[in-house]
C-alpha cells in the first residue's frame, strides 16, 4: 500500500514457504498406464483354449484328399488296364489287387500330408501361445520401467523435501538462538546498569561524579 513500507520476508519465512510449496508438489499415487493391457494379456494366456485340430475342417486337407482320391482312382484304373492287357483283356484277381495297391499308395500320401497339417497346426498354436507370453513380458517390462521412474521421481522429491525442511529448521533454530542471545545481552546490560546504579547511589556524595 502507498505510504507504507512493504514488509519483506525473513530468511526463515522464505524457507518455510519453500518447504510448504514442496509439500504441495509431492507426486501423487502411482497410476499404471499398462495394468489394463497386462490384465487382458494375462487373461488371454490363462483362459486360452486347449489345442484341437479338426482334420476334415481344414480346407487344405480337403484339397489334398480330393486330389489323392482322384489320383488314386486314375492309378487304379491305369494299373488294372495294364494288368488286363497282360492277361488278354480278361479281368483277374491280380488286376484288382494291383489296382487296389495303386489306389492305396496314393491314399498313403494323404496320410502323410494329414500328419504334416496336424504338426503345422500344432506349431501355429504353440507359436501363438509364445507370442501371447512375449507380449505379456513386454508389457510387464514397460510397467516395471514406468513404476521405477515413478519411484525415482518420488525419491528425488523426498530428498529435496527433507532438505528444505532441514534448512527451515536450521534457520529457525539460528533465529531462536539469536533472539535468546539478544535477550541475554539485554538482561546482562540491565543487570549491569542496575548494579552500577546501586553502586553509585551507595557512594558518598563527595565521591560521586568521579
Amino acid at each position: 500500500m502507498e505510504g507504507k513500507e512493504k514488509k519483506t520476508l525473513t530468511d526463515v519465512e522464505k524457507a518455510k514457504q519453500e518447504a510448504l510449496a514442496s509439500d504441495a508438489a509431492k507426486p501423487g499415487e502411482y497410476t499404471s498406464k499398462w495394468q489394463q493391457q497386462l490384465d487382458a494379456a494375462m487373461d488371454k494366456i490363462l483362459n486360452r483354449e486347449a489345442f484341437s485340430y479338426d482334420l476334415n475342417g481344414d480346407a487344405l486337407y480337403r484339397q489334398y484328399k480330393d486330389r489323392a482320391v482322384k489320383n488314386g482312382r486314375l492309378a487304379m484304373m491305369d494299373t488294372m488296364g495294364q494288368a488286363a492287357a497282360m492277361t488278354g483283356g480278361y479281368g483277374s484277381s491280380y488286376a484288382q489287387s494291383a489296382g487296389q495297391q495303386a489306389y492305396q499308395k496314393q491314399m498313403d500320401t494323404l496320410t502323410d500330408q494329414a500328419a504334416q497339417l496336424y504338426d503345422r497346426a500344432r506349431q501355429d498354436y504353440d507359436r501363438q501361445g509364445q507370442t501371447d507370453r512375449d507380449r505379456y513380458d513386454l508389457l510387464r517390462q514397460r510397467e516395471n520401467s514406468s513404476y521405477n521412474q515413478y519411484k525415482q521421481s518420488l525419491s528425488s522429491w523426498e530428498t529435496e523435501n527433507q532438505r528444505l525442511w532441514d534448512r527451515y529448521d536450521s534457520l529457525r533454530q539460528q533465529e531462536y538462538q539469536a533472539q535468546r542471545d539478544l535477550i541475554e545481552d539485554q538482561q546482562w546490560q540491565a543487570e549491569f546498569d542496575e548494579a552500577h546504579r546501586q553502586f553509585y547511589d551507595e557512594l558518598p556524595l563527595k565521591h560521586r561524579g568521579r
